[in-house]
């Protein structure tokens, strides 16, 4: 038997850890299963690592692995890369950690662990921190039993077992660096009770530890930081990253002491727009362009913000329901791809939009609640669902977009279908929609009248009567573009006998015209004319 193997990332993500609240938008690239037979009853993280050192001592890695660790400190002395990055507590994640974890950690959160420091160390658990001028790196430890039944990975001659790590990635840009990676490394429950630990030195007292047969492999993978990854089909691969929530927040407590309007841009500059993550950086490029934007909006409602606070940094918690919102997806299109999951605060500019690179969701227009203020807002905003709840309609929605192939054609009925299919797939993937209630009530209540308004204009590029006319439309709801699209969506499914092969005509439309008369669509009437 190979005493070690890699294993799909799924088998790390769907262990109960709280490591993957820290590091929810730090990605799993490798996971590998290393075997080390031994006594099969429980054993503690800090009896593990004793039984790796030893199974390392017995195995060292190959010659070359070596040399190449070799040159690696070699080059960090030369170039200094090992020194501690600039303000290193803006890089760190011991924020993440909660007051109640650092109390009942075994070790003092900030010891050194070799070339890690140690963030939160219990009993089952683990989670060390590296970071320099080229990683920012995670070491996760962890004992499967502790996560319960179905966390436990097994092999018909091992005990319950292993031990994750995170290795995220590498750069030469000198900067401090967005994990990017994570490699991760299983191991049986225990194999040595002779050797307890003294866990605050992590050294062994008393009996030495056991022989051991099997080698202990940790793989290291370092790609480069600072962009976004390649879309997916695993949902259990997608990143969701929140990092962005976390730095506004911090520019937002800046702004308390800001005493010129010049004081108020520079702290937005410096917390939110110069530590953008890849997704950031693209949403300003197409959305929110400058910090002025977002000053405007926070001056816009400024009650409103104060009140989203706590949910907005409690997103990660919404990590497993986006994730079965991909899966029920997939299910509808097997063929569906994921990008990167972005939550990121907008200045009410967008709720969610898409681009090639990844998925941006306003943390802001996500975390409210029955009690928020709504006063200052916008009329078009206080018929929005800004709740968590809109989490999986906003993202579904938008992964749809991510799947059409549409013909060029600027026309309203295409956009129509564009949006309309998007919000109709949604709605049969997750059983909801982004776009507000009201305008689906009132496109069913008018559907006569609107049908014959938008059957004279569907050929034209003037999408002003039914898109994006929040600010504009005064005698009825916003956007009931959605709507007509949704109809269309629905009679096309409806009348196709092949329903997979309907979602897939809905999601790549050559002929916008041809797809209209194929649905049978005609403003609800069932005589045809």
């Amino acid at each position: 038997m190979r005493p070690f193997g890699r294993v799909a990332p799924a088998n790390y993500l769907a262990l109960g850890l709280r490591a993957h609240h820290y590091l929810t938008d730090v990605p799993v690239h490798d996971v590998w299963r290393v075997f080390l037979p031994g006594a099969d009853q429980a054993c503690t993280v800090t009896e593990i690592r004793a039984v790796a050192r030893v199974a390392m001592a017995e195995r060292p890695p190959a010659a070359h692995v070596r040399a190449l660790f070799a040159l690696r400190r070699l080059l960090g002395r030369a170039f200094d890369w090992d020194r501690t990055p600039p303000d290193p507590d803006a890089w760190s994640f011991p924020h993440r950690i909660s007051e109640a974890d650092r109390q009942r950690s075994l070790v003092q959160p900030g010891t050194l662990d070799g070339p890690f420091t140690v963030l939160d160390a219990h009993s089952m658990e683990a989670v060390s921190e590296i970071r320099n001028a080229t990683v920012h790196a995670f070491l996760v430890w962890a004992d499967a039993g502790a996560a319960g039944p179905h966390a436990a990975l097994r092999h018909p001659r091992a005990a319950r077992e292993r031990l994750d790590a995170r290795l995220p990635g590498d750069d030469r840009s000198g900067s401090p660096l967005d994990p990017v990676s994570v490699a991760a490394a299983l191991v049986p429950r225990c194999l040595v009770r002779e050797a307890p630990l003294d866990a605050r030195s992590g050294g062994a007292r008393g009996q030495q530890p056991m022989r051991v047969t099997a080698a202990f492999a940790l793989l290291a993978i370092a790609t480069t930081s600072g962009s976004a990854q390649a879309p997916t089909t695993d949902p259990a691969a997608v990143r969701v990253i929140t990092s962005d929530v976390v730095n506004f927040w911090r520019a937002y407590d800046r702004l308390a002491g800001a005493r010129t309007r010049e004081d108020s841009l520079r702290a937005l500059t410096q917390e939110y727009f110069d530590r953008a993550s890849p997704g950031l950086r693209e949403f300003i490029r197409i959305r929110l362009e400058r910090p002025e934007n977002l000053l405007r909006a926070l001056t816009l409602g400024p009650a409103y913000f104060a009140a989203v606070r706590t949910r907005s940094v409690a997103l990660d918690e919404h990590v497993p329901v986006i994730r079965n919102g991909l899966a029920a997806l997939q299910a509808l299109y097997s063929a569906a791809v994921f990008p990167d999951i972005y939550f990121l605060v907008a200045g009410f500019v967008s709720q969610g939009t898409l681009t090639d690179s990844g998925l941006y969701i306003a943390a802001e227009m996500v975390s409210a609640d029955t009690t928020t203020p709504l006063d200052e807002l916008p009329p078009g905003l206080r018929i929005v669902d800004l709740t968590p709840a809109v989490i999986p309609c906003i993202v579904v929605h938008e992964l749809v977009h991510h799947q059409q192939v549409y013909a060029p054609d600027r026309s309203l009925l295409s956009q129509a279908l564009r949006e309309g299919v998007a919000d109709f797939l949604t709605m049969q993937a997750v059983g909801c929609r982004p776009t507000a209630a009201a305008v689906y009530r009132y496109g069913d209540q008018h559907e006569t009248e609107l049908w014959a308004e938008f059957r004279d204009a569907m050929h034209e590029n003037d999408l002003g009567r039914w898109f994006y006319n929040a600010t504009t439309s005064t005698d009825r709801p916003a956007n009931l573009g959605y709507w007509m699209g949704y109809q269309i969506a629905e009679a096309y499914l409806a009348r196709a006998p092949d329903k997979q092969q309907a979602v897939y005509d809905l999601l790549h439309v050559t002929d916008a015209n041809a797809l209209l008369a194929r649905s049978g669509y005609n403003g609800g009437r069932e005589d045809g004319s």
